[in-house]
């Protein structure tokens, strides 16, 4: 057997209202902090030059990666790169949201409203622990914790109305000590904590690409080996001929496998009603393990399809 990476969309957690299109994801990780101040986070601590904002910058970024590869929109901008005095006031209003909506073709802007963050030890033990110091050499930890509290609103500000209001609570854990780590080095890594936490913001909230690994028979018999080659090489038509052969005959073992293999090509091809007749058909030839787990997979994914095709529809 071979591995194969396949992607496919997912939906979505959350469905979003139809009318929502064209997004402005606002440049604005919540509120203002103090420098060198993270919110709730009393085991971390940062240089007193770091610019805490920065580093919260990563939901946004995160969020607007999966934004803006998902086909659920017609349209998401990263705003607004070109006005930063409105992301500098106190408050928003109505005003300031139409003035980035009007000037990105949009109708809706999306704002992080709240970010806050937590953290804690599950297990830990500190001989002499000094957070004003840059020196984790005396401390281990085996489970570092920290749970990003966040809140996203949508906007409409021609209606001057809010459409929509989500609440996420992610946690991340962290192995291991931070022996390893600076202070200037501990912030890279709370940015990278943040745009995590982003992306599985987004993740909830529009369907997304999913990357998964598949297997496929390469044996026995030369046919099946030959199949594979053509696999490797991205010719699909030349494998399914050789495939055909093998369903064929009269060898159940290998008349199975390649109906696996086939019902693989159909799923690859995002035909999964075919895939699931394939596998079905291998599964009454030699049922195993193998077949029944990839049953299984494929009803999940056309579940899920259905779904899908419900999100998608306001966007045809």
């Amino acid at each position: 057997m071979e591995h194969l990476s396949m992607e496919w969309l997912e939906p979505a957690v959350i469905a979003l209202p139809s009318d929502i299109q064209k997004v402005s994801v606002l440049r604005l990780p919540g509120t203002q902090s103090k420098m060198g101040s993270f919110d709730s986070l009393h085991i971390l601590k940062l240089e007193r030059s770091a610019d805490p904002m920065k580093i919260k910058m990563g939901y946004v970024y995160g969020l607007y990666d999966v934004f803006k590869t998902t086909p659920r929109f017609q349209r998401v901008i990263l705003s607004p790169a070109h006005d930063s005095s409105i992301i500098s006031k106190a408050r928003l209003y109505w005003d300031d949201l139409m003035k980035i909506c009007t000037h990105d073709s949009t109708n809706v802007v999306l704002i992080l409203t709240k970010a806050i963050s937590e953290d804690y030890f599950n297990n830990y033990k500190s001989i002499s622990y000094d957070n004003s110091s840059d020196d984790f050499s005396n401390f281990v930890s085996t489970d570092y914790t920290l749970i990003n509290k966040t809140k996203w609103v949508f906007y409409d500000p021609f209606k001057q109305a809010e459409l929509l209001k989500f609440y996420s609570v992610d946690t991340t854990v962290i192995s291991g000590g931070f022996a390893m780590y600076t202070m200037s080095q501990l912030n890279y890594l709370l940015y990278d904590v943040c745009l995590s936490v982003g992306i599985q913001v987004g993740n909830k909230l529009v369907p997304h690409w999913r990357e998964a690994d598949r297997i496929y028979f390469t044996g026995p018999g030369k046919d099946l080996k030959d199949a594979a080659n053509f696999i490797t090489k991205n010719h699909w038509y030349k494998a399914t001929l050789l495939w055909e052969n093998l369903i064929e005959g009269s060898n159940k073992t290998k008349a199975s496998r390649a109906a696996f293999n086939t019902a693989l090509a159909f799923e690859q091809n995002d035909n999964l009603n075919q895939a699931s007749l394939w596998i079905n058909y291998a599964d009454s030839l030699a049922h195993t393990n193998i077949t029944e787990n990839y049953k299984k997979a494929l009803d999940a994914r056309l579940k899920l399809m259905n779904i899908l095709d419900t999100q998608l529809a306001g966007n045809q």
